[in-house]
Order: structure tokens, then sequence, then C-alpha cells
């Protein structure tokens, strides 16, 4: 590829970059200053015209004079202003000048740039936990020039509450079905909900859901898989979607990988995408769970779908043999179950002593669970080790309840709330606090090679380009002139 192509390539790429800015509010609301073709092509809304992406007069829909619009992906379109739903002021239908739409006294009027029951005002700097859907960046609090969100310090935020309106809003979700941007994945493991609000439909229809890999490029978007969701009583949709290693491999693309979204219902009485806001997806550094605190949800840690239970309790405490039948002295069958269990909001490493005497031969009481919260101290394993530690909280089993006073020598133990608890094999002694070292999965997943690095790259090989290039006029020149003197002798 000659420089000059190379140069055209990087500097369209990153106009592209900066211009796909989205705002993207907790309640799915999504609006984006894009092209006018692109608005139209992904089903968007637009809501005002802008004659550049920055440094901008601004315009009416109806006017259609500019390229670059402020395009909102819910909603059904409704510009009409209502005097609650002003997202700026404008000093003429074309080529005008903005104003902020909480002006204690505003000199524009009779062209207001509205949208469905938003709620808007200007905020310095950037938008807040309320008022939290981006949209536009003006010079200037009056006569202003506009611009996409990042261009100016005065921001237009706004607000549509979850389920508040009447208009159907589509994001990314997670477990708790709040709104996330992005993610970071361990493929098979980790989920996302896609979250469809106010749909209008009635319960029990059935939605398509098509997911995509958005592709940056010329090339076409990667279609991903299909899953279906049920609409609910409220008129809402939440369908999971684990990301597998599969879905990553049919992206076709570097990481990180950018997902969205179309939703719609058969026949086709509705449909909405989140193009505007993918999801942008990132592998984590270990590409397997090692132990029960790498489970970030209770469905998978419960399951413990990568068997590391047993791992993670023995790494924890080596004199365990988790699921090792044995006798002790009585004939009794002993042995330690090993799990992951979810706890209130973390995956704990539980390991549990069982018992099985024949009649008359021992007591089938059980001593009770060691938790293990693993601490992972922030290692990145750069040494080949993980270095954590272990936080350990032993539980007394439900049948073994304290005594006041010792009623069977040594095979009770006196805890720290001065009651006997039936331990004969001090297992509780053995539930301790330590700082673990262990060897690093050898399947480590090395960073791709993503879009920055890509830029750098490009632009260091012009670096080169440009000094090989120099070198070589400059050595002819001096050949040249060398040339010259040899002749004039």
């Amino acid at each position: 590829m000659k420089i000059r192509g190379l140069i055209i390539f990087i500097f369209v790429l990153n106009l592209f970059m900066i211009n796909f800015i989205t705002g993207v509010g907790s309640s799915g609301g999504i609006c984006v200053v894009e092209s006018r073709n692109d608005c139209v092509d992904n089903s968007g809304n637009i809501v005002m015209g802008l004659s550049s992406n920055t440094n901008a007069h601004s315009e009416l829909v109806n006017q259609g004079n500019y390229n670059a619009v402020l395009c909102c992906y819910f909603g059904t379109g409704d510009i009409s202003c209502t005097g609650l739903n002003k997202i700026v002021g404008l000093s003429s239908d074309t080529n005008a000048h903005a104003e902020i739409p909480d002006s204690s006294s505003p000199i524009y009027s009779g062209s207001d740039i509205c949208y469905e029951d938003l709620e808007c005002i200007s905020l310095s700097g950037g938008c807040n936990s309320e008022y939290d859907i981006e949209m536009i960046s003006l010079s200037l609090d009056v006569n202003a020039h506009t611009g996409n969100f990042p261009s100016y310090n005065t921001k237009i935020c706004c607000k549509q509450p979850i389920g508040g309106g009447s208009s159907p809003i589509a994001y990314w979700a997670d477990n708790s079905e709040n709104f996330i941007s992005s993610i970071e994945i361990i493929p098979g493991v980790d989920f996302v909900k896609m979250i469809l609000k106010d749909t209008g439909l009635a319960g029990g229809t059935i939605i398509t859901f098509n997911i995509y890999e958005y592709d940056f490029l010329i090339n076409p978007d990667e279609h991903i898989l299909t899953s279906y969701g049920t609409v609910e009583s409220d008129g809402s949709v939440s369908q999971t979607w684990t990301i597998t290693q599969a879905n990553l491999d049919d992206a076709q693309e570097i990481e990180p990988y950018d997902f969205y979204f179309y939703a719609t219902n058969s026949p086709a009485s509705f449909s909405i995408n989140n193009k505007a806001s993918p999801l942008e997806v990132t592998v984590r550094t270990t590409s397997v769970v090692t132990q029960c605190s790498d489970y970030t949800d209770s469905t998978n840690c419960n399951d413990d779908p990568y068997l590391v239970a047993i791992s993670s309790a023995e790494a924890g405490n080596p004199s365990l043999s988790c699921g090792v039948v044995s006798q002790d002295t009585v004939g009794c069958d002993v042995w330690t179950n090993c799990s992951c269990l979810w706890n209130l909001g973390t995956c704990i490493s539980y390991t549990t002593p069982h018992k099985n005497c024949p009649s008359g031969t021992g007591s089938n009481i059980l001593s009770g669970s060691c938790a293990r919260m693993e601490n992972p101290l922030g290692d990145d394993c750069g040494d080949g080790y993980l270095n954590y530690e272990i936080n350990a909280n032993w539980i007394w089993d439900f049948t073994n309840t304290g005594q006041f006073l010792n009623p069977g020598g040594t095979n009770y133990l006196k805890w720290t709330d001065n009651l006997w608890y039936y331990d004969p094999l001090n297992e509780s002694g053995g539930c301790k606090d330590e700082n673990v070292t262990t060897i690093c999965p050898a399947t480590i997943q090395l960073p791709f090679f993503g879009i920055n690095q890509l830029l750098i790259t490009l632009v260091i090989l012009i670096i080169i380009y440009f000094l090989l290039k120099n070198k070589k006029l400059f050595t002819k020149k001096k050949i040249q002139k060398k040339h010259k003197l040899k002749k004039s002798k």
C-alpha cells in the first residue's frame, strides 16, 4: 500500500472512531452524532441536523441540509415540543446557533429541538447519574456552536427513567439487569442480558434476538447467533446470552469485540436495535477458571462448569483429599466434599467433612464446613506464579449443637463462644487464614492486537517510510553533487 493510501486510511479510521460517539443512559436511552445515512440505515430517529461533528451550526429535522445528525435509537421519533422536552433552542430553523435548554432567560424561541418525553439540562464536563443520556455539547450557554458530546465542556444531558415512558428501549445488562457498555469475560462462563422495555407487546409474544459483531471497517457486520425471548406481562423482555469462544471466533475480529442486537417479533410489527451502543467485550488474561472466586455469577459458581472446586480447596489446604473415602479407627467411612457456593455476591470455596458409621460403631454427627474466600492480591502471573490469600471461616453444622460442658472428652472442642462442639479430628483447626502460592495455568490468553496498537503500528511504519525515503533522497543528492564536482574538474 502506498504511503498516501496509508495516510487516508488512518485519517478515515480515526474520523470514524471519533464520530461514533454514543450517549447511553442507565435507562437504555441511546443517542449519537453520526451521518444521516447511518441513522436511517440503522433504523434510528433523526432529532436535529448539524453542519459538522464539531464547531457546527444546527437545524431542525425538517430542513435536511446537513449530513451530520443527532440520532436517537429509542422511541417512536416524536419531535414535537411539549414545553418540558426541550434539548436545545435554536436561533433559526437552519444555519443556527444554539442555547442550553435550562436557561433562566432564553433568547431563542420558535425553533426548539425536542424529543419524546426527555427531560434535559446543561452540565459542565459530563452527565450525572440522574441525567445520564449524553446528547450533544455546546461551545457556550447561548449563541453557541454545537458538536458531538466530547467537543465542548457544556454538555446537554437528558433522562428517561426505565419503564417510565411509552417508548421502547433496548440495552445490554448484567445479571441484575443494570445497564452495561463493556464486560470482561471468561468464554463459556460469563453472560450478559439483552433487555427490552416498553415494547407495547402482549405478554407471551415471542421476540427474536439476532446478535451481530459490529465491524468498524468496510466489512459487513458478522451474524453471531439467534436467540428467542418472551415478552412479560409488563411489556419487557430479558434474554440471557452466555458468550462462548465459538461466538468470539465467529466475530472474525480483533479484540475488543463490539456486539449489538436486533430484536423483532413475527409478524414484524415491532423492531429495535442497539447498534449505536455496542457492548465492548474483552477476554480475561487467563483463559480458564482456576479457583472458585473466578466465577462472577451464582449459576456458574454453584454448577462449577470448570470443575475447580477440588483444586481450589486443596490449594488452600494441602492435607485435603476431596471426595476420597477412608475409614477411621472405629470403622466409619469419612470423606470431605469440596464445592463452590455463591454467598452474598461472592463465589466461595467450601469443604464439608462427612461421616457414615455402621450401626453401633460411631456417631454420624457432621462437625461443620470451612468457607474459604480467595483474594488474588492483584497478581497477574507475571512471574509464573499466582499469589493469593485465603480468608477462612469455620461454620459448625446445624446438627452439631454446642454444649455448655464437654460431653465426650477428646471428641469435643471448646470454641470461641465457650461452647463445646463435636470435632474428633480437629477439622475446625485446619480452617484458617493462609497465603497461597500456586503455579499459574499453562493456558494464558495474551492480549489481542487491538485497534490502538494497529494505529500506532501504522504511524510507526509511516515514520520509517519517510526516514528511508529522505535517506534515499539525501544519498541521491550527495551522489549528484559528487558527480558534478568530478565533471567540473
